[in-house]
């Protein structure tokens, strides 16, 4: 209660403890008055000396409504001061607190943000990784099907030069008179020498089993093979030289090999390709004969047929009871080519 009065009658000014209104009206009504105020203004007596009192009342007044009950009620507004202290150092505790908690907080959610760094880290290298493996399970089936179609290539070409010598061999017994029994002596030895050749050359690339497959069959390897072979045809050929059989693929006599004997060509459009991506070539189209069918396609792109690329490697071919050839594409349809051997 130390304060003073400031020049405006203000009471302890600046004292948040004392919830009091300040004196602030304006006290100056002497100072306001005319200089002669009876005679100029028309006041009475009474009405001035009631402007004299005017300001020593607004004071009195102020000082017994206003500042005395603000100084009665000083002490419960300590209490109140204190309580709301109390409150505050509360609530700043908690404050601390809950920064506390939200520090513990931060601190997991970047401790959980590292893990998931790391997680990401981890999926990036094993998606590597089975990139890596993919690409060499590509290379290496690729490596495969040429493999494959290389030894198919091969005894193919083996079968169809056992069946020319036959051939060859019938041509020149028939020029020298020979009768057809020493004809097909001969072509018989022919064979025997191209598919002892054909033979010592499989086993020279560790192919014994495939060669033999494909110079007379019977290996259980291969579907089709007793048929699909070059001892079969060499005695095909040798019963077209004797006359035992009068045609083949729709030719009589003494039968030479024609392009299509064994393979049939086809070129195509994605249009060709069915809902089921496969292409169908009834017998009668493709004329070929035997129980199985290998397929080599090639892919049509920039106006050239390209072999090797991945939809070629994956088109493959399947033959019916009727003899109906079916070019099957998982991949999907694509202009192209394929060479049917049968």
């Amino acid at each position: 209660m130390a304060n003073t009065l400031d020049a405006n009658l203000n009471i302890i000014s600046g004292n948040d403890a004392i919830k009091v209104e300040i004196l602030d009206g304006d006290l100056s009504f002497i100072s306001k008055l005319d200089d002669e105020p009876n005679d100029v203004g028309g006041m009475t007596s009474a009405e001035l000396k009631a402007e004299f009192d005017k300001a020593g009342n607004v004071i009195k007044t102020y000082i017994n409504e206003k500042l005395i009950p603000a100084i009665l009620e000083d002490d419960a507004t300590e209490i109140a001061r204190t309580a709301a202290e109390h409150e505050r150092a509360t609530n700043e505790i908690s404050r601390v607190e809950a920064e506390a908690l939200r520090n513990e907080a931060e601190e997991a959610r970047h401790t959980a943000e590292a893990a998931r760094v790391l997680a990401e880290d981890s999926r990036r290298t094993a998606e590597t990784s089975r990139s890596e493996a993919e690409e060499a399970r590509v290379q290496a089936e690729l490596q495969r099907v040429d493999s494959t179609q290389g030894i198919v290539a091969r005894a193919t070409q083996k079968a169809d030069d056992a069946a020319a010598c036959a051939l060859r061999a019938s041509e020149s017994e028939t020029s020298a008179g020979q009768s057809a029994s020493d004809a097909a002596v001969s072509k018989a030895a022919a064979l025997v020498s191209q598919n002892a050749a054909a033979l010592s050359e499989a086993r020279a690339a560790n192919s014994e089993t495939a060669a033999r497959s494909w110079a007379e069959g019977g290996t259980g390897t291969r579907t089709g093979e007793d048929t699909a072979n070059a001892k079969y045809w060499a005695g095909r050929a040798e019963t077209f030289a004797g006359g035992g059989v009068t045609t083949f693929n729709g030719r009589k006599g003494d039968v030479k090999p024609q392009g299509g004997d064994y393979s049939y060509y086809l070129t195509f459009s994605t249009g060709d390709w069915s809902e089921e991506n496969t292409i169908e070539i009834p017998a009668s189209v493709h004329g070929l004969t035997g129980n199985a069918v290998s397929a080599q396609a090639m892919c049509l792109k920039n106006g050239a047929y390209h072999g090797n690329t991945w939809v070629g490697l994956c088109t493959w071919a399947s033959i019916s009871e009727d003899g109906t050839i079916t070019i099957h594409s998982p991949d999907g349809p694509y202009d192209g080519a394929v060479l049917i051997i049968c």
